[in-house]
C-alpha cells in the first residue's frame, strides 16, 4: 500500500511539473501561425533584398560596378522590393524605408520641379553624377 501511494505521488509530481511545460508549446505554437510565418518570410526577404542594394550601392561608388549594370541591377531588386511591399500591405506588415525614401524623392522631385537626393533630399543639380552633401549617386 506504501509503495502504491509512493508511485501515485511521484506521477503527480512529475504531471505537476509538466503541466507549464506543455502549456508553453501550445502557446508557442498558436504563435507561430501561418499568416505570422509568412509576415516573417516576407520580412526576412525585404531585409535581405534592401541589403542587397545597399552592397550594389556601394559597389557603385567603388567603382566595381558599371553604370549599366548597377542600374539595371538595382531596377530589378526595387522591382521585387515593391512586389515585397504590396505582400506586406496584404499582410498587415510595414513598407521599406528603402520604398518610402523613392517616393519621397518622386514627389519632392514633381512638386519642386527641381530634383533632390533619394539619400538626403538636399538638392542636386541636373546633371550631377553624386550628391555634393551625402555622395549617393544619383
Amino acid at each position: 500500500m506504501f509503495e502504491f501511494l509512493t508511485v501515485l505521488m511521484a506521477t503527480l509530481v512529475v504531471f505537476y511539473v509538466a503541466s507549464p511545460l506543455m502549456q508553453r508549446q501550445k502557446k508557442a505554437q498558436q504563435i507561430s501561425s501561418e499568416a505570422d510565418l509568412k509576415l516573417s518570410s516576407t520580412l526576412h526577404q525585404q531585409g535581405v533584398l534592401q541589403n542587397t542594394i545597399d552592397d550594389l550601392e556601394f559597389d557603385y561608388q567603388t567603382g566595381k560596378l558599371s553604370t549599366t549594370d548597377y542600374e539595371s541591377m538595382v531596377a530589378e531588386h526595387r522591382k521585387s522590393l515593391r512586389q515585397i511591399d504590396e505582400r506586406l500591405k496584404k499582410l498587415g506588415g510595414v513598407r521599406s524605408a528603402d520604398s518610402d525614401r523613392e517616393i519621397k524623392h518622386t514627389r519632392k522631385k514633381q512638386s519642386h520641379g527641381q530634383a533632390v537626393c533619394p539619400q538626403c533630399q538636399s538638392p542636386v543639380q541636373s546633371g550631377d553624377k553624386f550628391c555634393s552633401k551625402c555622395g549617393a549617386p544619383q
